[in-house]
């Protein structure tokens, strides 16, 4: 999977820094799940299996948590969430805006 390359191209290069901004609720990345689901033919409640469905934001957050539990084996990589639906943060200034608390960042959370 995506996933366990990533892991594992994160351990191989130990002296490179690997990062990830993620929303809690990505708008964008629940609706693509459902319109590939569809695509697919399958039900949005079962998504591709159990384990990488991930329509709505509670099953997204708890999906990409299982996804960063595997990227802490190692020490090169952080990652972050933010209580917000955006999907992009590189193409404008929330990149340097943004914390836990909120894409405009504002601490506190």
């Amino acid at each position: 999977s995506l996933h366990a390359v990533t892991a594992a191209v994160t351990a191989r290069y130990g002296a490179v820094a690997f990062a990830h901004v993620q929303s809690k609720t990505d708008d964008v990345q629940q609706a693509f799940n459902v319109a590939l689901s569809a695509a697919r033919s399958i039900e949005p409640s079962g998504c591709f299996d159990a384990e990488t469905c991930f329509t709505g934001p509670d099953r997204l957050y708890a999906a990409t948590n299982d996804y960063f539990e595997l990227y802490n084996a190692a020490p090169n990589h952080v990652h972050f969430f933010v209580q917000s639906s955006e999907h992009c943060y590189l193409p404008n200034d929330l990149v340097y805006t943004a914390d836990p608390s909120g894409a405009s960042g504002g601490g506190g959370g």
